[in-house]
């Protein structure tokens, strides 16, 4: 025979969150009856520590029939919250059943000044019940568990230190990508955003989040986790909470990060318009090309400390490139900047794909876009050029084309903001062009090509006057 008991069940929020309570928010549980059926009322006195930060707010009687009634009184003193309660089904003992064990419903909320990581207790105080135990009329006192429940309070994030261990490492990015995409949309997660959100290296105050630990890797203070937050973490890499720079004495720990010697890639390049430090970029991959994608490496113009991470979500990818010393990437006339590589498989010589969005940060902590080219399908041409397939150069307004062993079946000149300027279809057997490009303002384009085969090819043309 069970023992007859009172306990308390959060039912405000799924399991996964009844252990603690926000500061600022309502919070509420349910009193429930254990192994008490026969029974027509129950009374009890519910004590609670941390009276200056917990407040009753209502109280809700349970579905325990259409005569009951409760009584429900509260008092806070120096040193305790109480709640005085009274529920009865308002029939006599031996007529009585309580067909639903809830019969009370409490709510409160935990004030905004409440500290971080601190508890409160409820305890049941002489909780006793009139029941018929035994085919015998009693007056029952029941047993009871206290409830514990841990404040989310307001902490300290410092920018960029993803994973709260004081120092931004390269271990702060693999945080990130971790708890990329949630935000204000992710089901069953309350998001916060910082008070007074900056990238400057000092502690900004957050309420902490359902999920305690991605508070600190939503690195610029938003709300939401993207890849804006790597670029934060690339703008405090090496700072640590006593401002003293730590120096990495090798790259074990960055495999990615090397120096692209490999025939078998080609490089992602766009033209910034500004200085930038680091670069955070997503991009789809055909579904077919994703496994043909051996690694992805920093490029060389990030110098020999430079770093890149990524993570790969079905047939898209999300990555951040920089260097360790936060060297500065100043912008060239008509000149485009390499960002990574994308190291083939053997046998493979081209991969297709899209770039989503180019997001970067400069030596200021300013996060701002770049416009790049939206729709982009290369062929690999780290090969000498006498085996290149096609083969694009451009002198004096005219741009000269020809293909080995193909055919053009359509030609498009698209600018950096995946604008297609010009277009030109040809019959089956073109393997060559010139164009009078005279009337193409002089800037940046991409040349792509479509072959009778179905192959495509692109490359960066620099038009001048």
């Amino acid at each position: 025979m069970h023992s007859q008991s009172i306990k308390i069940v959060r039912s405000d929020v799924e399991s996964a969150r009844s252990d603690f309570i926000t500061a600022g928010y309502v919070f509420g549980f349910d009193i429930y009856l254990d192994s008490v059926s026969r029974s027509n009322g129950v009374s009890f006195e519910l004590q609670w520590d941390t009276p200056q930060y917990i407040k009753f707010s209502q109280w809700k009687i349970g579905d325990i029939g259409d005569r009951a009634q409760a009584f429900v009184m509260d008092k806070i003193d120096q040193f305790a919250g109480h709640i005085y309660a009274v529920i009865g089904t308002g029939v006599q003992l031996d007529s009585s059943i309580i067909t639903n064990p809830r019969v009370l419903r409490l709510e409160f909320v935990l004030l905004q000044t409440a500290p971080d990581a601190n508890k409160v207790t409820f305890k049941f105080v002489k909780p006793t019940a009139t029941a018929i135990i035994d085919s015998l009329p009693q007056v029952v006192t029941l047993k009871s568990d206290d409830a514990v429940f841990k404040f989310h309070g307001m902490v300290d994030v410092y920018p960029g230190d993803a994973d709260n261990n004081g120092t931004v490492d390269q271990s702060d990015f693999t945080q990130t990508l971790f708890y990329l995409g949630m935000g204000p949309l992710t089901k069953k997660v309350r998001t916060f955003k910082r008070q007074y959100a900056s990238a400057y290296w000092t502690a900004q105050k957050c309420l902490r989040w359902d999920v305690a630990p991605a508070t600190y890797a939503d690195c610029d203070g938003n709300g939401e986790i993207n890849m804006d937050d790597l670029l934060i973490i690339t703008y405090n890499l090496n700072k640590n909470k006593k401002n003293i720079i730590l120096e990495n004495e090798s790259d074990k720990e960055v495999p990615l990060a090397k120096i692209n010697q490999s025939i078998n890639s080609f490089p992602v390049s766009l033209q910034p318009h500004r200085d930038i430090t680091s670069v955070a970029v997503n991009l789809n991959i055909n579904k077919d090309d994703i496994n043909k994608i051996r690694n992805i490496i920093p490029s060389n113009d990030f110098g020999d400390k430079a770093y890149l991470h990524y993570k790969v979500w079905g047939d898209q990818i999300n990555l951040v490139v920089g260097s360790k010393n936060n060297k500065i990437i100043h912008p060239i006339e008509n000149k485009l900047i390499d960002l990574f590589d994308f190291e083939l498989a053997e046998g493979i010589s081209y991969i297709r794909y899209e770039i989503k969005s180019v997001r970067a940060i400069d030596q200021f902590g300013d996060i701002f876009d770049i416009i790049c080219p939206t729709s982009v399908n290369f062929e690999n041409t780290e090969n000498k050029k006498s085996e290149k397939i096609v083969n694009i150069s451009y002198h004096n307004h005219q741009l000269f084309v020809n293909l080995l062993g193909e055919y053009i079946h359509s030609l498009s000149i698209v600018d950096l903001n995946g604008n297609t300027i010009k277009a030109f279809n040809y019959d089956e057997h073109t393997d060559n062009v010139n164009l009078d490009l005279v009337d193409i303002a002089p800037q940046i384009y991409f040349v792509t090509v479509k072959t009778t085969s179905g192959k495509y090819f692109a490359e960066p043309v620099i038009l001048l006057n």
